[in-house]
């Protein structure tokens, strides 16, 4: 698969608004930046996230999931907000 340059979107940038700055490799962006480069890497073909899409959507499903590994990333959060909403007391 050919991933997309994001870490090289500066090359985009419209010259009114001057050259873009180098990310210090030391810094959160650039960390990040390398962090999507994997995740991209590692991805699924995007004929294989579109048939995903496609199906999900003649099922009338609310949310699409491509990566099994993704419970992990968002079952801490559903924890808190039913623990929330589990301190909200009756009207």
């Amino acid at each position: 698969m050919s991933a997309p340059r994001i870490g090289g979107s500066g090359r985009n940038r419209p010259e009114r608004y001057g050259q873009s700055q180098p990310l210090d490799p030391a810094s959160p962006a650039a960390a990040m930046v390398a962090e999507i480069a994997r995740n991209i890497d590692a991805g699924l073909e995007p004929d294989a996230v579109a048939a995903r899409v496609l199906a999900a959507i003649r099922d009338d499903e609310l949310y699409i999931f491509t990566h099994p590994g993704m419970r992990a990333e968002v079952e801490p959060r559903f924890v808190a907000i039913l623990a929330a909403m589990d301190g909200v007391s009756p009207p």
